[in-house]
């Protein structure tokens, strides 16, 4: 098994420099999935390097009926932090949560808590325990993302003005199985689904366009104009994990040249729109 990581970032409303972030760090270790008796540990991690953050809630969910909680435990900052009623929604009831894949907390201080402090460092929330129960180490990929919080209350974090802001999740964590990165060993693998700007910009006659794909999929390039009908299909196929590199001749389906201006070229991964970006033709 492989493993891919990614930050969920938010800007501080109060900080104009860089955004205040959320991370997720999955530590898979040695997972015997054909054993199914493999454990590993989700790592919750905040920056807030400006405000101090009196509330906070988050959550998260993963794909596998296979995959089970066994505990979370909050860090002992934490708990200095937001010390009313710090609480775990299913905390203690781990059937429910592992019947739904689903796990979200809440936390806040009373008078006696100080909030979580600005740091230039990130700072440990929480650490959630996972055991491998069940798992096909040749069709299926651990999937962790974020989830739709119960009864219809918002992920954000709360600062000292009583401000909130509301995280703006990335893709999602990933436990990957081998087969999913194309027999390579995961060297050198893309820990994300990403989609570079292409060069030269502006271009005449030809383009490069770099794109990553961190997990086995269906991957579509598609080039478009300003009045968003379909030019051209530059990529349409199944793709093992890698980074790719494909050109653009300014051509259309048919192959005639397509006149000068602005397009569009857009990057999908399993019917799953990752990002468009705009190009330009000049002749």
């Amino acid at each position: 098994m492989l493993f891919a990581g990614v930050a969920a970032a938010q800007q501080d409303p109060l900080d104009r420099g860089g955004p205040d972030s959320l991370i997720m760090v999955v530590t898979p270790g040695d997972l015997d999935v054909v054993g199914g008796d493999s454990q590993f540990v989700a790592e919750f991690w905040m920056v807030n390097d400006v405000d101090t953050v009196i509330g906070i809630s988050h959550g998260f969910e993963w794909n596998i009926a296979g995959v089970q909680l066994d505990s979370a435990v909050l860090t002992a900052e934490a708990l200095s932090a937001w010390d009313f009623t710090p609480f775990f929604y299913y905390k203690n009831n781990l059937d429910s949560t592992n019947a739904v894949r689903k796990f979200q907390m809440a936390l806040t201080r009373s008078f006696m808590g100080t909030g979580m402090l600005p740091s230039a460092s990130r700072k440990q929330i929480a650490s959630y325990y996972f055991t491998v129960t069940a798992l096909d180490p040749g069709t299926d990929s651990i999937v962790f993302d974020t989830t739709v919080f119960s009864g219809g209350t918002i992920f954000q974090w709360t600062g000292m003005g009583t401000v909130n802001y509301i995280p703006t999740w990335g893709p999602p964590d990933i436990l990957l199985d081998v087969s999913d990165v194309g027999g390579n060993g995961g060297s050198n693998l893309p820990t994300r689904f990403d989609l570079q700007q292409n060069y030269p910009n502006p271009f005449n006659p030809v383009t490069k366009i770099a794109y990553d794909v961190p997990k086995a999929s269906h991957v579509k390039i598609e080039v478009y104009n300003v009045l968003g009908q379909a030019v051209k299909t530059l990529v349409d196929e199944h793709q093992p994990a890698d980074r790719y590199l494909i050109e653009w001749d300014g051509s259309s389906e048919s192959g005639a040249k397509v006149a000068s201006g602005i397009y569009f070229y857009r990057f999908t991964a399993d019917e799953n729109v990752i990002d468009t970006r705009k190009m330009m033709l000049l002749k």
